[in-house]
């Protein structure tokens, strides 16, 4: 998934340009010796607000403008909220920080204001015993909650506003379902929140996270739910969030049968679908307006791979020993032919992710070693995990956090014309992860070394940036990485 440069090519160019990717840099007194999450919400000025949580209060750091910032502390919700759920920014300006309880079912809400007194409120959100968690999402400037019913074909959907909140039942009990093995199924029975995530547009993403059977793609006025349970099928379901209205229909995998793998991917309105066994590989490409194909490309396990554009990579679990030189990274391998890639990605848990660029789009296809659910003590390293927030309250950071360590994974990448989808000869590239990646190595292992703390990742527009305390000089520094 990591591209890299070479160590000397690498540093001259990240000492030309690292005055040229400051997006802004305070002065600010930080001391977190029990940090729990950060996260980054931008008020309705455009200003970054960044919130740093300890296990006793909050401080906020807005920056107010490239050199001058705002901070300001608050009081921790009490101990049953202890995570940051879901934000919003209200019509009014504040900001709305929803904390949950162990179950996420309840909620206590911190909202912040410039210039006036801390607006703080508990509800509950009233789960009967059979109502289950699945997910939450930001999208659009609202925060969104996902449950489903046991035994039903039911999902809840609650939003939430300063003024309170509101629920929305989606009744599929008219569409069909099947499990793994084609038996006909309530909806509940395939949902569950440690095999789902939420997938935002052209961010990279792990192979941990693509392999899961269960997506969540929040797009224009719909939440669109993927579900890969059953090979030879991707059965898609689409809830309206303005008119309440759904649908459930499936787009065949041609050629699919039980004794192989499978799994997809949307990226604007075109559904991916990867097929591997150990004797071939099918990539096949669906309009989901028409659910008609559009291409496919097909290889078999004693042909050369024609549409890849890097060689096949094996990884193996353990950080990434080195950003800047790819042959001191021990824990990374090349499998050498076709009939090696498909006989060992076979065994894994298959995925693929989609990054649009002007005039191609970027494939990564392979697969994961199946994990534990990702969070605490699962994927990350525990040097990392202080600057986790949760795995949906920010898709970019949980994103970029679970894309720079490496679990056991196999893949390699294909770039297609973004108009034909035909193959394009050219050599792929790093992503922005990969950027951001090897900026923070540098700073880490040639600059600030220890000095560099509580690292942030967040996206604003259509850019992503980094950020980062230097303990020595007491600030906290922005940095922009374009796509």
């Amino acid at each position: 998934m990591r591209f890299t440069f070479t160590l000397i090519a690498s540093l001259i160019i990240y000492k030309l340009s690292f005055s040229q990717e400051i997006f802004g840099k305070v002065e600010v007194a930080l001391s977190f010796p029990d940090l729990k999450e950060t996260m980054t919400v931008v008020d309705n000025h455009g200003r970054p607000n960044i919130f740093f949580v300890d296990s006793k209060e909050i401080t906020q750091v807005i920056f107010n403008n490239d050199t001058e910032k705002i901070e300001k502390t608050f009081p921790k919700p009490p101990e049953t909220f202890p995570k940051i759920q879901g934000f919003n920014v209200g019509s009014d300006s504040s900001i709305n920080l929803y904390f949950s309880n162990y179950r996420s079912d309840g909620f206590f809400l911190m909202s912040i204001k410039e210039g006036e007194k801390l607006f703080v409120k508990q509800f509950d959100l009233g789960f009967d015993n059979r109502e289950r968690f699945l997910s939450t999402i930001n999208y659009k400037n609202q925060f969104y909650l996902l449950s489903y019913i046991e035994g039903k074909s039911i999902i809840n959907i609650y939003s939430f506003k300063k003024a309170g909140h509101n629920k929305v039942v989606y009744d599929l009990s008219n569409h069909t379902f099947y499990n793994e093995n084609g038996n006909v199924v309530p909806l509940s029975n395939l949902l569950d929140k440690d095999k789902t995530e939420v997938i935002e547009d052209n961010i990279p993403y792990s192979l941990e996270i693509v392999s899961k059977k269960i997506k969540i793609y929040p797009k224009n006025d719909s939440i669109i739910i993927t579900l890969n349970h059953k090979t030879d099928r991707t059965q898609i379901l689409s809830l309206n969030l303005k008119n309440e209205s759904n649908k459930s229909f499936f787009i065949e995998n041609i050629g699919a049968s039980a004794t192989k793998k499978s799994n997809s991917f949307i990226s604007d309105n075109r559904l991916f679908q990867l097929i591997v066994s150990s004797e071939f590989l099918v990539l096949s490409i669906h309009d989901l307006k028409t659910r008609e194909k559009i291409t496919e490309y097909s290889i078999k396990k004693d042909e050369e791979f024609f549409f890849k554009n890097a060689p096949f990579y094996q990884e193996f679990e353990g950080q990434m020993s080195n950003m800047f030189n790819s042959r001191a990274r021990s824990n990374r391998a090349e499998v050498k032919n076709t009939k090696d890639f498909l006989r060992k990605l076979s065994k894994y848990e298959v995925g693929l992710y989609i990054l649009k660029n002007t005039d191609f789009i970027d494939i990564t296809i392979g697969g994961a070693k199946e994990a534990k659910p990702l969070g605490v003590g699962s994927l990350l390293n525990p040097e990392i995990l202080p600057t986790l927030i949760s795995t949906t309250t920010d898709p970019v950071s949980w994103g970029y956090y679970s894309y720079v360590q490496i679990k056991s994974s196999i893949f390699t990448k294909s770039l297609l014309n973004i108009k034909t989808l035909k193959h394009i000869d050219k050599k792929a590239q790093n992503n922005v992860f990969d950027r951001i990646s090897l900026k923070s190595k540098y700073l880490k292992n040639s600059v600030l070394k220890k000095k560099l703390k509580l690292e942030t990742i967040f996206k604003i527009d259509n850019f992503f940036v980094y950020g980062f305390y230097n303990k020595k000089e007491k600030s906290y520094t922005l940095m922009k990485f374009e796509h």
